[in-house]
């Protein structure tokens, strides 16, 4: 069965548009509270995001995005709580 590069194009795309549209879910290190980062944010350092903590919405700027094991950790400096860095472990 032969593919044309538009159709591999098109399911590329379709398939990154789906997973970008999905809620990024994860943890407060410290406080060991829910987060989840809502579609719409554009998650890299030195950006500004939107983030629910235990259902509460904050805001605040990645400092820095690392790998690791089964997920991803971010430092993040919280608007709401006087810029005070948390450590997110968010899931893949």
């Amino acid at each position: 069965m032969k593919f044309k590069f538009g159709t591999l194009l098109f399911f590329a795309v379709t398939f990154a548009t789906i997973k970008n549209s999905l809620a990024w879910d994860g943890v407060d290190q410290n406080r060991n509270s829910p987060i989840e980062i809502g579609p719409g944010n554009l998650v890299r350092e030195g950006l500004v995001i939107d983030f629910y903590d235990s259902s509460e919405l904050h805001t605040g700027r990645v400092i820095t995005m690392n790998e690791i094991g089964n997920g991803t950790e971010l430092v993040v400096a919280d608007f709401n709580e006087n810029n005070e860095e948390r450590t997110f472990i968010m899931r893949e």
